[in-house]
């Protein structure tokens, strides 16, 4: 998906900056370590607007999974950092520092 959105982005003509573009990684790992905290937090405090009452007993529960999902992610990140920055840098050509 990563791969996609970056080649998406590229090919309709979008040209961040260098400085920009070499910072789309860290961005995915720091977004996906902000959601999980939140929905931490939101399972501690039993707090969401939105939650399957059909599936969880309660917001909780839900939360507890959404966390799980989103540290899930930023731990795939972390272990393929190198190669989704070698795919941004195909993206958009030329070195990223």
């Amino acid at each position: 998906m990563f791969a996609a959105a970056v080649e998406g982005y590229a090919t309709d003509g979008g040209t961040p900056a260098p400085e920009e573009s070499a910072h789309l990684v860290d961005g995915l790992f720091s977004i996906c370590v902000e959601l999980s905290a939140r929905f931490c937090a939101d399972a501690l405090n039993e707090s969401y607007f939105g939650w399957d009452e059909k599936r969880f007993a309660g917001r909780g529960e839900h939360n507890l999974l959404r966390a799980r999902g989103q540290w899930a992610l930023a731990q795939a990140v972390a272990r393929r950092r190198g190669e989704l920055e070698e795919r941004v840098t195909r993206a958009f050509g030329g070195s990223r520092t």
